[in-house]
């Protein structure tokens, strides 16, 4: 879950980070965390309201993305790393 957490949303390289804010402008800020005491990944994002659902829809489609293997190793070799 660690290393998920990196590639997913621990880093301005992570998915959440290029895809929703910087391809898409979607939000202000976007990042993800696991909490490992509570074993649940919570991931936060300063939006505007009105983009709600397709924000929503994109961060579902990283998600789903991650779950099928869409990640370079590259990504999962800086995510080691960290």
């Amino acid at each position: 879950m660690v290393i998920y957490n990196i590639i997913l949303g621990n880093s301005a390289e992570s998915k959440l980070f290029q895809n929703i804010r910087e391809k898409k402008s979607y939000a202000y800020t976007i990042n993800s965390l696991y909490r490992k005491t509570d074993n649940i990944l919570i991931i936060s994002a300063g939006i505007s309201s009105k983009n709600y659902e397709d924000i929503k829809d994109a961060i579902n489609k990283q998600l789903e993305k991650l779950k099928d293997g869409h990640f370079s190793k590259k990504e999962l070799e800086n995510a080691k790393k960290l």
